[in-house]
């Protein structure tokens, strides 16, 4: 049966370098090279790929052996054993020329050209950086870069922000980012400064005002001045949300503190964890149910598992089968999803017998269980699949 091809196959999913402007390089599609000078193993796929919009109409053909989500308002499709990108109308805006590609990001995307190395083209296919060892995708104006074993950290105009000098270094969040030196992690933010010298074990970026780090295998929170306002003592900690943080003691039992390391009662968890939107997943002899920042239950602890919320639906999982279950924690569906996913752009991908499709956010289904494989929403449009 369909669906149980379908759970297998999703159960097994779910670069030294410079800027130089003078010597730019664009590919028009007539300059492209041919699919037949790459040296590839690649086996052409019986399936194809296509997108329809959120009402189910097919916007672009079904014709690419692989293709990935829109973002920024382009989408990378391969096609002749190579990677190019396409706008929302199907039309080809940078050639099929590419042996890897990234979503755009921040107005770049990641490419790695046939046996070169790693180089990030704009929008209209231009190359900005190239010649990278090794990259993460540009995230808030920047690009973490590799040039042997060290990290630093370009403009995305291609200007230098930082050489390479860290051990490690992440893309930017929010204004900050985490680096690694001889050992230890730190936090800079966009003027290259430390805002944490790497001192810590382990340190996470800010979140809700305060930073998680961990010293002496113990867990402790720092503002944003550095300064400790909870001393490392949790044997396990989690990010604040909402004022409220997770953390774990000796008794390996989990609760609540607020942002002065005091607990909200004295109710502890074997399992708790942040679901989004003010709650939290607990566990309580095997099985999940789910509080609210006061510790009020919302659902009491019958389920099997709760996947956080998004879009005020949470997916709730009992004896083999899926639900969905408003911020209230009431239910809007029955059980009977033997897959189902998050939320997003308003629609949730499910499958039935005959396929996976989209309901919407009342649990009505929104986009016929026809396809065999499909992607969330992304920017209004959903990637399909299809076979010859």
């Amino acid at each position: 049966m369909l669906v149980f091809f379908l759970m297998g196959a999703f159960l097994s999913m779910n670069i030294g370098c410079q800027k130089d402007s003078e010597k730019e390089t664009v590919f028009t599609p007539a300059e492209a090279p041919k699919p037949e000078d790459f040296k590839t193993d690649y086996i052409p796929k019986r399936e194809k790929w296509g997108f329809i919009n959120k009402k189910g109409q097919l916007v672009i053909e079904g014709k690419y052996e692989e293709a990935k989500n829109f973002k920024e308002g382009l989408a990378a499709v391969r096609l002749d054993k190579a990677w190019g990108f396409i706008s929302k109308k199907g039309k080809l805006m940078i050639p099929n020329q590419y042996q890897e590609v990234n979503d755009f990001s921040d107005g770049l995307a990641r490419v790695k050209p046939y046996g070169k190395p790693y180089a990030f083209i704009n929008r209209k296919g231009r190359v900005i950086l190239q010649d990278l060892q090794n990259a993460q995708n540009a995230s808030e104006g920047y690009i973490a870069f590799q040039t042997n074993t060290k990290w630093g950290y370009y403009r995305t105009d291609g200007s230098m922000l930082k050489t390479a000098q860290f051990d490690h270094a992440e893309s930017f969040k929010d204004g900050y980012a985490r680096v690694q030196v001889d050992g230890l992690y730190g936090i800079i933010d966009t003027s290259g400064a430390y805002l944490i010298e790497p001192q810590y074990e382990k340190i996470h970026l800010p979140k809700d005002q305060r930073i998680r780090f961990k010293t002496n295998n113990k867990w402790g929170f720092l503002d944003l001045n550095s300064n400790v306002v909870i001393a490392p003592q949790f044997t396990n900690a989690r990010d604040f949300n909402e004022g409220l943080a997770v953390v774990r003691e000796y008794d390996e039992q989990y609760k609540l503190i607020d942002k002065s390391g005091k607990s909200t009662n004295k109710k502890t968890y074997s399992t708790l964890w942040y679901a989004n939107e003010g709650k939290w997943i607990f566990e309580s002899n095997g099985k999940f149910g789910l509080i609210q920042g006061d510790e009020k239950v919302l659902i009491d602890p019958l389920y099997d598992d709760i996947i956080p919320f998004s879009n005020e639906r949470a997916l709730v999982l009992s004896e083999g089968y899926y639900a969905y279950f408003d911020s209230q924690g009431q239910p809007i569906t029955p059980f009977h999803f033997p897959l189902a996913w998050s939320f997003k752009e308003g629609l949730a991908r499910v499958a039935l017998i005959s396929g996976i499709g989209m309901i919407d956010r009342q649990g009505q289904l929104a986009i016929k269980a026809e396809y065999a494989d499909m992607s969330d929403s992304t920017e209004g449009l959903i990637r399909v699949k299809f076979y010859d």
